[in-house]
């Protein structure tokens, strides 16, 4: 049966509509990819222990400015590093001030003072 002119814009309207959903999202699939791996650089990993685990079992106390802790010894630690990623970040030469647990998955930045690296490695040995 042949339908009306009136009605065949309609038909082919819906169809294109059809059409060009379909074609959504369509292409090499990078796009959903793309998005959750961005996402994923964005969102720091999280390791075993959050910064403030690590101070305890470590003996740390944190200072007034909230951002930097004091060990036992004196030392002042500057960055407590969660997770090995984030010490190979700031590991980058064996003279770098930069200690971390036997497992490697814990470590700290800390200012240079004398005697410091021995004493920070003794406190992160407590947390394993």
């Amino acid at each position: 049966m042949i339908r009306p002119a009136r009605h065949l814009p309609a038909a082919l309207l819906l169809t294109l509509t059809a059409l060009g959903l379909g074609a959504c999202g369509s292409g090499d699939g990078n796009g959903a990819t793309t998005t959750a791996k961005t996402t994923a650089a964005a969102t720091p990993a999280k390791g075993r222990y959050s910064d403030r685990q690590v101070a305890k079992l470590a003996g740390f106390t944190q200072n007034a400015d909230g951002k930097t802790w004091t060990n036992p010894t004196g030392c002042r630690v500057t960055m407590i590093l969660p997770t090995h990623a984030e010490i190979l970040k700031y590991r980058t030469s064996p003279d770098a001030l930069v200690v971390s647990n036997s497992a490697d998955d814990v470590g700290v930045v800390f200012d240079l003072k004398s005697g410091c690296r021995e004493a920070l490695l003794a406190n992160l040995s407590q947390v394993k």
